[in-house]
């Protein structure tokens, strides 16, 4: 069958990247063949510029365009397209496809949120996310710590349910403060104006080894490699969301 993938010109038109981007692909593009293929696409560009197809598009999840545009990915099939890099769209995939019923996900959520006041602050938190840019506020942080078995990543995914998959996996959702900061970071950018989730094992590291990346997608600082988007200072997620284990 087709396969289709979209790559920024920096790759699609170098000859090393492009061998590690179509290959893998099943096409055929290798050290000796790579020359022809980008000078190719380099006419095939300068032929058909005036008559391809042209579509806007987004690398980012939330707001396309601004406050009440297109919600990406919920509305990418409309006049804007959501078309991130391929190494971002594998940790697009948790939000890509729907699952469940609102009815069910209301009632279930319902006896926790009815008991636990932290419970219903996380919640709110998620919700809140997407009010960042309307109302033109700073990113918030929510820091979330309790004992073992305390119910803290039940939680999490609770809140991560609201925009997407919160299941865990190598493709997740959550991100560790055992990343690195730039990976952080560049996920960050990527949720926009959803909300990043974080697991700490232990609060005593959360200073040391948290407080750098938290701080940058607080401030949306893009020193850490990130462009910035839509007018949005640098990075920033609109909230995060980190719990952490007591010891």
């Amino acid at each position: 069958g087709v396969r289709e993938r979209a790559l920024d010109r920096d790759v699609l038109l170098n000859q090393t990247r492009i061998i590690g981007a179509l290959a893998p692909l099943g096409a055929n593009v290798s050290s000796t063949n790579a020359k022809d293929i980008v000078r190719y696409l380099t006419d095939c560009e300068r032929r058909c510029a005036g008559s391809r197809p042209r579509a806007r598009s987004v690398v980012h999840l939330g707001w396309a365009e601004g406050a009440l545009s297109s919600f990406m990915p919920y509305d990418a099939g409309g006049e804007v397209r959501f078309d991130p890099s391929p190494d971002e769209a594998v940790k697009a995939r948790p939000f890509m496809e729907p699952a469940g019923a609102l009815p069910d996900w209301v009632a279930g959520m319902a006896p926790a949120r009815a008991a636990s006041p932290a419970f219903r602050c996380v919640m709110a938190a998620s919700f809140a996310s997407s009010l960042v840019s309307l109302l033109g506020v700073q990113t918030f942080i929510v820091y979330l710590w309790g004992r073992s078995r305390s119910g803290k990543t039940p939680t999490l995914k609770a809140a991560g349910s609201v925009w997407g998959d919160p299941t865990e996996g190598s493709d997740s959702y959550f991100r560790t403060f055992a990343d690195t900061p730039k990976s952080i970071v560049r996920a960050a950018a990527l949720l926009h104006d959803l909300l990043a989730l974080t697991v700490e094992q232990h609060a005593v590291d959360q200073a040391a080894r948290g407080g750098k990346p938290a701080v940058e997608i607080d401030r949306g600082d893009d020193r850490l490699g990130r462009v910035r988007e839509d007018g949005r200072t640098g990075a920033s997620a609109a909230g995060l969301l980190t719990v952490a284990e007591l010891e």
